[in-house]
């Protein structure tokens, strides 16, 4: 219940002692958060969904829909430009990952 620049601090103290060899175990609702994560556990209605690396999980339509939470934009949009043609090597998690890829597609035009 923290405000958006109060989660950022949080988040930014359980990176800081991740690097420095602490294992961090996070409960969120909010998807953005665990991309950066080296494990998830996506639970539903207290049962286990799937459990893995976040690219496998977070994009993953049919599981994400399962769960009821909603796929990063970044995925979604993966998925539009796919529906409409357009494809990248690889599905993005993040602004950046998608930004990424889509000046990687512009350069090879």
């Amino acid at each position: 219940m923290l405000d958006p620049s109060g989660r950022q601090e949080v988040i930014k103290i359980m990176h800081k002692l991740h690097k420095a060899g602490k294992t961090i175990i996070a409960i969120t609702h909010y998807v953005e958060e665990a991309v950066t994560a080296d494990k998830i556990i996506l639970m539903h209605q207290g049962r286990v969904l799937s459990c893995g690396k976040p690219q496998a999980i977070l994009s993953n339509l049919e599981l994400m829909e399962a769960a009821e939470l909603m796929v990063p934009m970044p995925v979604r949009l993966y998925y539009d430009l796919q529906q409409a043609g357009v494809h990248l090597n690889r599905c993005p998690l993040t602004d950046e990952e998608l930004v990424e890829e889509i000046c990687q597609l512009r350069s090879k035009t």
